[in-house]
């Protein structure tokens, strides 16, 4: 992961975060989310990478869980001409 995501993350509107989950939306990731934030008590961030393979990547109903759980979600998308 590069230096300027890694201080993204960490400094996200100013906050910091004990943990970073990437995040696909399934069932693993939500739980490791709802498990962190709310069994664990961490300060958690979501990350998803757009791979330009999902179909309508960050929806309405992938989104809905974090934010119902007050954890934030950052999105980043591959470049195009890197995937081959």
């Amino acid at each position: 992961m590069n230096e300027d995501l890694m201080r993204i993350i960490a400094n996200k509107r100013g906050l910091k975060y004990d943990v970073a989950v990437m995040y696909s939306g399934g069932k693993d990731s939500s739980y490791m989310l709802y498990l962190l934030k709310e069994v664990y008590k961490l300060r958690v961030i979501a990350v998803s990478v757009n791979n330009g393979y999902e179909k309508d990547f960050m929806s309405d109903s992938m989104i809905k869980f974090p934010t119902q759980l007050g954890i934030p979600v950052l999105t980043r998308k591959i470049v195009e001409n890197f995937i081959k």
